[in-house]
């Protein structure tokens, strides 16, 4: 389980490792980067230019948006090693492993062509490239940060974790269902009678089907048209009146708990409607939606967990190289800094993440 979450974590550090070649501490000054009681020194900075500036252009000095998208990692990087040393964590070699073969991947020119448990050849020779003691050190760096989302994720997902989200939320009226959805046309267009009716049969067939509730999530995994909830049972959770289209919320909030509906009519097909509780909703009827949505939404709770240290880190940035944003969390490049000169990440899927963890854009 915990393999497989530090593989999904993989995406949110993409933007950061593709720019990333992680230093040394160093006592030499002056100094360009300092996180805590660590410090990055300048010539370590220009070191990590001179590696990363294509050829071509390499008699035009160096880029201080690309100097401030290495300082971001390094101080992202810095912030995860930190918090997995305070949280008593430790990087194992399987970790470490991991880790090589993400980043081989990263690294590859042919765009990462193994299948997630072996290290690309292509991607491996580019890290290759680097010095020993930097290759270890952004290996490590990237175990860390791999290792502090996954545990982000357990005590997220952990009993304690689930309370303490569920006291968060408002305590309103609210009511839990699961449906079974048969859509009437394709999604693309309003559907049309003929449309309707045939979806009006299929999911009375599906009511047949039915063995009082018994049932109901079962049926709910196999036939229903709601990719959302169809692999939780037909689950939707607990949600305050109003959270539906019209039609759907007034079943939810007029159907006795614990009866199947007969078939309700909305904009997207045809309807089965199960309400589980309604009311004050005790912790134990919000439980499985609340550790859905954890598993859900992992990228962005351990993206709001990692914004939070970044913007509580004690870090300070030479200004001819940067300057430091404690609200966002992100070294900023000087005024009028060109964009980098190599190809920039990929950042789709990646716009909800906490800007803090982006790096600086010229």
């Amino acid at each position: 389980m915990k393999t497989n979450t530090r593989s999904s974590l993989a995406l949110l550090a993409l933007v950061l490792v593709a720019a990333l070649v992680t230093a040394s501490c160093s006592t030499v000054t002056p100094t360009a980067l300092t996180v805590g009681g660590w410090s990055l020194s300048e010539e370590a900075l220009i070191d990590q230019l001179d590696a990363l500036t294509p050829e071509s252009e390499q008699g035009n000095g160096w880029s201080t948006a690309l100097a401030s998208q290495l300082l971001n990692a390094q101080v992202l990087f810095q912030v995860a090693s930190d918090e997995v040393a305070e949280r008593g964590l430790e990087v194992s070699e399987t970790d470490l492993r991991n880790a090589e073969v993400q980043l081989s991947a990263q690294f590859s020119p042919t765009g990462g062509q193994g299948d997630g448990t072996t290290a690309d050849p292509a991607g491996l020779a580019v890290l290759d490239e680097l010095s020993d003691d930097t290759r270890d050190e952004l290996v490590r760096g990237y175990a860390s940060f791999l290792v502090l989302g996954a545990d982000i994720l357990d005590r997220a997902a952990s009993d304690e974790g689930l309370r303490e989200l569920f006291e968060a939320q408002s305590q309103e009226q609210r009511a839990c269902a699961s449906h079974i959805l048969v859509q009437a046309g394709d999604g693309t267009a309003e559907p049309t009678e003929a449309q309707y009716a045939e979806a009006l049969a299929e999911i009375e067939a599906i009511a047949g089907r039915l063995d009082g509730t018994s049932n109901f999530g079962a049926l709910a995994a196999e036939v229903s048209d709601d990719p959302g909830s169809a692999s939780a049972g037909g689950e939707l959770g607990c949600a305050p009146e109003g959270a539906y289209v019209p039609e759907f919320d007034e079943v939810v909030w007029s159907q006795p708990v614990g009866v199947v509906s007969e078939p309700v009519r909305t904009s997207f097909g045809y309807h089965l409607v199960l309400v589980t509780a309604r009311g004050e909703v005790s912790f134990e009827d919000a439980r499985s939606q609340l550790a859905r949505a954890v598993q859900q939404n992992g990228q962005a709770i351990v993206g709001d967990a990692l914004g939070g240290l970044l913007t509580e880190a004690d870090v300070s940035v030479d200004p001819k190289w940067g300057q430091w944003d404690a609200e966002t969390g992100q070294v900023l490049p000087p005024a009028g800094a060109q964009p980098p000169p190599m190809a920039t990440p990929d950042l789709e899927g990646l716009e909800g993440l906490p800007e803090g963890l982006l790096p600086a854009e010229g």
